[in-house]
């Protein structure tokens, strides 16, 4: 991604421990995208530790501002080009997405 006139910033995060690690162990750190709107990005991640197993979970809510005024951005396109194969599946952005057929949807109710 070339340099933009905006910033990324944290709207909200938690985190919930479970455990500490041991000084200078190897720990695995996993991210994925959670959910999304037009402004809004959520990442969840999950911090493992191969002794320990899951040492920690949480959340962290990205948005997208306007450098120079800081007005809230749509996710820029760039952002969405290269972070395509990571959006979840069920969102309408991922190459896997397929809408629910809602005459499929009432068959499969009765």
């Amino acid at each position: 991604m070339r340099p933009r006139g905006l910033y990324i910033l944290t709207r909200s995060f938690t985190h919930d421990y479970r455990r500490e690690s041991k000084e200078f162990e190897q720990i695995t750190v996993r991210i994925k995208i959670a959910r999304h709107n037009r402004k809004f990005v959520t990442l969840q991640h999950e911090i493992h530790s191969a002794a320990q197993g899951l040492l920690g979970h949480g959340e962290q809510s990205l948005m997208f501002v306007d450098r120079d005024h800081y007005n809230p951005l749509d996710i820029p396109g760039e952002v969405i080009k290269g972070f395509l194969p990571y959006w979840p599946k069920e969102s309408r952005l991922s190459a896997n997405y397929r809408p629910v057929n809602i005459q499929d949807a009432a068959k499969r109710q009765a």
